[in-house]
């Protein structure tokens, strides 16, 4: 009997540590633990605050100086340099889902996921076992490739209590369905705009150069901008700031098959601190320039400008050139960029290695030809500091050499340059001068 009861007693104390197991096992998957963004702040739960708002930060346009914002993830997502950073391996990677490459094959599958039910407006789902840090890889390169995904806001992240995996994921966007498909419209209806005026150009060069333009002088930087980490504050809002210029680039590359990347990374402030800031990287004959659009303002690229009007000052230029003011994150590797040929200045024939003659002629051509459509803003650089001060001197100088090509150009010219409104802008520390001119009423 003793030992009948003490095997009854064993089989019911296997069966309620199974069902005790099988509980847990349900708790798991239908109690998914849920980082409170509301409570104070732990490693955590500042992670959940990763969202598409804050990556990257902004530069505060109207004071002329930058500031920076938290999280910003560059730690979290270093990868092996030696892993993929092969140029013969780069170059054969087509710009689009491009980040997508350096993800293994789970994280690979999750992208898909995030792209698939984002397309399908899919707030909630839940996803293969994955660890955190894979989870922040994903996201980012699933930022970096789909600027067209405008409506994404937040990603949530529920962990498993006894894996500490993460098993569940819950997009927060910023519109519902309607709403997006209406902004979609919006949108469609300026890009269309857009790339119907690229049909009259016969190069990707003078296309890019088109749309950078277009986007400086129909965006106002503005830091408090609604929307402004997505193309919506762009194409319909007219205000952003620098990931939505970035992003609204690389948009309209991508519809018209131009090579594009989103790039984030930093920028020195005045006092040298590090903000963080996005730009592009653009290919034009197998050959790789960093873009930054943002830069390419004006208004935001220097304090004291009141009007702003498109730079060319980081239009096409090689690394070397970028990292004497900017930071490249280590989030994924990137083309090395050593293309000039489309450099702004050398495509323009406008970089010069002493001041003569020819510069003074080269200035003239370009008023005279960009008359007719009253184009304001002309520009010149010098490759040493003594030319760059030379030109300065003779060309500024009262009564100086821009006053003459003036008088010259209004007697060939239907629309006549107002010679008592002339400025310039001088950029001392890349040998650039920019002028302004004004057209009589």
């Amino acid at each position: 009997m003793n030992k009948n009861r003490g095997i009854i007693f064993n089989i019911v104390s296997i069966i309620i540590i199974a069902l005790a197991l099988f509980y847990f096992y349900l708790n798991d998957n239908r109690n998914l633990f849920f980082l409170n963004p509301n409570k104070n702040n732990t490693l955590l739960e500042n992670k959940l605050n990763f969202d598409i708002n804050n990556i990257p930060d902004d530069e505060d346009k109207e004071e002329g100086k930058q500031e920076e914002t938290t999280n910003h993830y560059d730690d979290i997502f270093k990868i092996d340099p030696n892993a993929y950073n092969n140029p013969t391996f780069i170059n054969q990677l087509s710009h689009n889902q491009y980040t997508r490459n350096f993800l293994n094959n789970d994280e690979q599958k999750l992208y898909d996921l995030l792209v698939t039910n984002s397309l399908k407006h899919i707030a909630s789902f839940k996803i293969k076992p994955i660890d955190e840090d894979s989870i922040y890889r994903v996201y980012m390169a699933f930022l970096n490739d789909k600027p067209e995904h405008f409506w994404v806001k937040h990603l949530k992240y529920y962990q498993s209590n006894i894996s500490q995996q993460i098993v569940k994921i819950e997009f927060e966007y910023s519109v519902d369905l309607a709403e997006r498909e209406n902004r979609q419209r919006q949108i469609d209806r300026v890009v269309n705009e857009i790339i119907s005026q690229l049909n009259q150009f016969n190069n990707d060069y003078t296309k890019i150069k088109y749309v950078h333009d277009y986007i400086i002088n129909n965006t106002t930087y503005d830091i408090n901008a609604p929307d402004n980490q997505n193309i919506y504050s762009v194409f319909v809002n007219r205000r952003s700031v620098c990931a939505g210029y970035a992003k609204s680039l690389q948009y309209i590359m991508n519809k018209i098959g131009v090579y594009s990347l989103y790039v984030t990374g930093k920028i020195k402030s005045h006092d040298q601190e590090e903000i963080n800031h996005a730009w592009n990287i653009i290919k034009l004959d197998n050959q790789y320039y960093h873009l930054d659009i943002t830069w390419g303002d004006s208004v935001f690229a220097a304090v004291n400008i009141e009007e702003g009007y498109p730079t060319y000052h980081y239009f096409n230029i090689t690394t070397d050139e970028l990292l004497k003011t900017h930071i490249i994150d280590n989030n994924f590797p990137l083309p090395t960029c050593n293309g000039i040929k489309y450099n702004y200045y050398l495509k323009e024939g406008l970089l010069f290695n002493q001041y003569n003659t020819t510069v003074k002629d080269k200035l003239l051509h370009e008023v005279i030809s960009n008359n007719q459509n009253k184009k304001r803003f002309f520009s010149l650089k010098f490759t040493d500091l003594e030319q760059y001060n030379r030109a300065i001197n003779l060309l500024l100088a009262k009564n100086g050499d821009i006053f003459t090509i003036i008088r010259v150009a209004n007697k060939t010219v239907t629309n006549k340059i107002d010679t008592k409104r002339v400025g310039y802008y001088k950029w001392d520390d890349k040998f650039i001068i920019d002028f302004i001119i004004n057209y009589n009423k």
